[in-house]
């Protein structure tokens, strides 16, 4: 098994951007969180890019005692999530909130 398919076996196929604009749709905005406990704030989490659920993180960048993490996506590497000392952000939660923005705006926010 080459590393291509040992890829698709874990992450499967990647949505179609029909089926991404349909999930995006059907997002609903939870509260606000106020705390890194509190979840990204809205009903579903995923890669606005490739439709995958999961997150790479790369861990605390600061030795200091302060929060800085970065999370991309675990397929197509796009920056999708983050923290710096407050809750986490996710790229879904803005897009929503800010329609009016572009998507590298809302990444460099992170």
């Amino acid at each position: 098994m080459n590393k291509r398919q040992k890829k698709k076996a874990i992450f499967g196929y990647r949505m179609s951007n029909t089926k991404i604009r349909k999930r995006i749709k059907n997002i609903k905005l939870l509260d606000k969180p106020k705390t890194i406990y509190d979840g990204f704030g809205i009903s579903d989490a995923f890669c606005p890019f490739c439709g995958c659920d999961l997150i790479k993180w790369s861990g605390n960048k600061v030795s200091y005692l302060e929060l800085w993490e970065t999370g991309y996506c675990a397929r197509c590497g796009e920056k999708i999530a983050g923290a710096d000392n407050g809750p986490y952000h996710h790229i879904l939660r803005d897009m929503l909130e800010y329609p009016e923005a572009t998507i590298k705006e809302l990444q460099e926010l992170y």
